[in-house]
Order: structure tokens, then sequence, then C-alpha cells
């Protein structure tokens, strides 16, 4: 554990990390049609007047209740998402196969592309660029969730790809399948109970219409 006196770097925030194809907890590495995922080796958490980089093992244990993320993704995927009802199938980037184990895996993920071939960008990179039928898709994939009770953990704009698929129209595709569960907020007792965690989703996703939908509208 390393102990750093100042706020966290603004080349550290997640959106940053994000534009260059890292999360809090894994690097990517990108290839013509697949995504690799990696693991940190630790997990830098911000509290303001100093930062602590936490060894990422410990603390994915005591967040997740696992030792390996990518094993855990690719089972989420297997369960809840890879056999989605056919309207939705394209809104799910596939996992395709899992090497190694434990802090040491490598998750292998399709590498989601547009109509043209050219690599679809993050939904935090397209503010005021969506078309309707891209949040028809979007509402979907949420009843989707809420019917289903499958409260998905990082419902954020840079977990989100815009796919364009052609006639001036696009899809989002979910990209992280990790699942919320009340270790994960053992200070918000309602996301104990599936109910809160799906609220906390459906908040989430409020949150996200008003960012990039709602807020291009009124421009």
């Amino acid at each position: 554990m390393r102990f750093k006196i100042g706020g966290l770097p603004e080349q550290q925030s997640r959106r940053r990390l994000a534009s260059i194809g890292e999360g809090r907890y894994r690097k990517v590495t990108f290839h013509e049609d697949i995504v690799e995922k990696r693991h940190k080796g630790f997990r830098t958490k911000n509290y303001g007047f100093f930062h602590v980089d936490y060894p990422l093992g410990w603390y994915i244990r005591w967040k997740y209740g696992s030792t390996d993320l990518n094993r855990m993704e690719k089972d989420n995927y297997n369960r809840c998402f890879s056999h989605s009802p056919r309207r939705l199938s394209d809104c799910f980037a596939k996992v395709l196969k899992l090497e190694g184990s434990g802090l040491n895996s490598v998750l292998h993920m399709e590498r989601v592309r547009n109509a043209d071939g050219t690599p679809a960008t993050p939904l935090s990179m397209n503010q005021g660029k969506l078309n309707p039928h891209f949040w028809s898709k979007f509402d979907e994939l949420i009843n989707y969730f809420k019917s289903n009770k499958t409260p998905l953990m990082d419902l954020h704009p840079d977990n989100i790809m815009v796919k364009n698929i052609g006639e001036g129209k696009s899809i989002p595709v979910i990209i992280d399948y990790k699942l919320m569960d009340g270790r994960m907020f053992p200070f918000q007792p309602d996301t104990w109970f599936n109910r809160g965690a799906i609220n906390k989703m459906l908040r989430k996703a409020e949150k996200i219409r008003r960012e990039f939908k709602e807020s291009a509208s009124a421009q």
C-alpha cells in the first residue's frame, strides 16, 4: 500500500484513463478485432488531500469477493448476457476467451466496430451526436436489465460504446459485465438487496440520459 500527498492527478481521472484504454482496475490492449483486458498492480483511490495505491489483489477481494475480475466478468457474461434476446444481441460485446488465472489472467473480448469498419467510440466521446434509435435501444437495454433483475455495476459513459450501424443509426454496446451486490457499497444498505441495486442502476441510467440526451436537446 502506498500513500501519496495530494489529490489524484488529472491524467489519472476515470475519463482520462478511459480515453487511453484503461480502467480503474485493468489495462486494455487493442488489436484488430480483439480487446485484451489485464489487471493492474494497484487500485488508486482518491481522498482529496491524498491518494492511496491499494494492492489490487487485496482490493478486489474486499470489494468484489473475487481474486480475478476477468473470470468474474466472463462468468457474468455467460450467465446473464450471452443469451440475450435477438433484438439486443448486438448490444453486448462478446467475451471470446479467458487465458490464465488470478491477477495474471487475460480476457479476450470482441472489439466493437462501426458498419464502415472503424472502431466505435465510447458514449463519453459522443456528446450531442446521438440519434433517436440509439436512445430507443438504450431504453430497451435498461428495461431488459430491470426485468431480468440484473443490476449492472458500471453503467457508465466510458463503458458504453456507440456503434454506428448505418443509415444514420447507432446502438449502445455494453463492454463491462461486473454486477452489483451489497458487498460493493457497504454503506448504502439499499444496495444490499436486488431491488435497491436495480434502483441504483436506474439512477445511473437517468443520469446518462440527462447528460447526453436532454442536454443535447436543450442546445
